[in-house]
């Protein structure tokens, strides 16, 4: 949480949102070390669980309304190319687009730039 409440001290200075990926991060491999949020304990790149983590949470913000209901679905293209699909169990997608949103109204005085 020390790295995002430095991202929210930036974006003040800069007006521009912060995105909830961090804390929601955090929150999921808490409650559900289970799932692939991130590569392994030793890399903290996001696993499949993670990126479509990421992807619900940066819905969220660009679209101010919930990731709920949205595909369980991800599409990753590599630097080489190469591309990659990825099937989210449903239960697991339906946590992850709730925590998305979740931490998202949570956070969301923290994120949104001051007008």
């Amino acid at each position: 949480m020390e790295v995002f409440q430095s991202c929210v001290e930036a974006s003040k200075l800069n007006r521009i949102w912060v995105a909830t990926t961090g804390p929601a991060f955090m929150e999921a491999r808490l409650e559900r070390p289970d799932l692939h949020i991130t590569k392994s304990k030793t890399d903290a790149h996001p696993g499949k669980e993670g990126a479509y983590l990421n992807a619900c949470s940066l819905y969220a913000i660009i679209a101010g309304k919930t990731p709920e209901g949205l595909p369980a679905t991800l599409s990753l293209a590599a630097a080489d190319g190469k591309k990659e699909d990825f099937t989210i169990a449903d239960a697991d997608a339906k946590y992850l687009q709730e925590l998305a949103w979740k931490i998202y109204q949570r956070e969301l005085k923290k994120t949104k730039p001051e007008k």
